[in-house]
């Protein structure tokens, strides 16, 4: 079952960057409107092997990822998010 809020929020991802937004600007403005992310604030996550707790904030290369995964591609296409999907992209 889709999500609808994080589904519009990808579609607005989408678009943002269909228009030349490139992804740090789309990351500022999710901060800006304090769209959350899939790994809340103080989550432990490794980075460059370490852990450390998450910031709870959108970085350029967490849109990147967004917008290129699979499960992406599948929403904008189909209009709806696969059944299967459990990813955290």
């Amino acid at each position: 079952m889709e999500n609808t809020e994080e589904a519009a929020w990808v579609r607005r991802m989408a678009a943002w960057r269909q228009a030349g937004i490139g992804f740090h600007v789309i990351a500022k403005e999710l901060n800006n409107s304090h769209v959350l992310t899939k790994i809340p604030k103080g989550t432990p996550i490794k980075f460059r092997g370490r852990l450390q707790p998450s910031s709870g904030l959108w970085q350029y290369s967490t849109v990147r990822t967004v917008l290129e995964s699979k499960h992406t591609k599948k929403l904008l296409e189909t209009g709806c998010k696969p059944k299967n999907s459990t990813s955290d992209e």
